[in-house]
């Protein structure tokens, strides 16, 4: 992991709650934009817990 990553991971890590591993995954993804990070994160989160209530209630 680089010193940028590092850093970045630790500063993203402070506005979402991300681990280690998905955090360094989600920064290399978006080319070390945190703000893209974080964007992408909340929308994942919102489309898991979509699927998650649809599940619910059609299972």
């Amino acid at each position: 992991m680089n010193e940028i990553y590092k850093n970045k991971l630790i500063i993203l890590r402070q506005r979402i709650p991300i681990g280690l591993c998905d955090g360094l995954v989600l920064i290399e993804s978006v080319s070390g934009d945190l703000e893209k990070a974080e964007k992408q994160f909340k929308a994942d989160m919102v489309t898991l817990s979509i699927d998650s209530i649809n599940d619910n209630t059609n299972g």
